[in-house]
């Protein structure tokens, strides 16, 4: 019988194979967007204050998501741009510190942490910039649905990432750990409507060509089928 491996980036794929898995046995199937279900969520109320711009993250606090250098870089972008505000969806071990950090560098009216929110795809829709500063990464599903709600993407260049995001198309990539270049990247966004809403676009039309859950699907049936009919082959060989 004819066995397959399914994952989720070319980037867990090389892993893989590093590990012993045979290449062949291999079959990369992006995640994908129900795009009718990301166009009717509707933007929660949430106060941010007289926030201007926000950027946001949607992530578990854990230290492989790099919220401590996104904190780092918020404090740097503050200094030059002082009219946005930094949201951290998400619930995880990290929260006090995190918070602690954030009074430490004297910027907590200008951060909020929402804590965990199952509307978080929903809250997406407050933000104008998506940021993600993992330090590793297989493939994140909210970076598909940021660019799905054509919001800007500035994120770290590891794991699957840049198979998402298009540097200077789609959004900005830096390299993870480093909150000057993280910073850097953060205003280069703020400071251009006309690149926010062209990255945005562009993110969009990246995901109805590669990244949708019908196209995922389609991918998903076809393996499938071609895993039966290679059993049914060798049955009738047996035969």
């Amino acid at each position: 019988m004819q066995e397959s491996v399914v994952t989720v980036s070319v980037s867990i794929r090389r892993t893989l194979i590093e590990g012993g898995v045979r290449p062949e046995r291999i079959k990369v199937i992006y995640e994908g967007v129900d795009l009718d279900w990301v166009d009717s969520q509707h933007a929660p109320a949430f106060d941010y204050g007289n926030s201007g711009l926000v950027v946001g993250t949607v992530a578990h606090l854990s230290s492989e998501k790099g919220h401590q250098t996104l904190l780092e870089a918020a404090s740097r972008v503050l200094s030059r741009v002082t009219d946005v505000h930094f949201v951290l969806v998400g619930g995880g071990p990290l929260m006090s510190t995190l918070k602690a950090r954030v009074r430490e560098l004297g910027i907590d009216e200008k951060v909020t942490f929402t804590g965990f929110r199952s509307d978080s795809e929903a809250l997406m829709k407050t933000f104008d910039i998506f940021c993600l500063p993992s330090l590793s990464e297989g493939l994140s599903s909210g970076i598909l649905v940021a660019m799905a709600s054509k919001l800007p993407i500035v994120a770290t260049r590891v794991g699957g990432i840049p198979e998402l995001v298009i540097d200077g198309e789609t959004g900005v990539l830096v390299p993870p750990d480093d909150a000057d270049q993280l910073a850097a990247g953060l205003c280069k966004v703020l400071e251009s409507p006309q690149l926010r809403k062209k990255m945005g676009c562009a993110g969009r039309q990246r995901i109805e060509e590669t990244f949708t859950l019908e196209r995922k699907l389609n991918e998903t049936e076809k393996l499938y089928l071609s895993m039966l009919a290679s059993v049914l082959d060798q049955s009738q060989d047996c035969g």
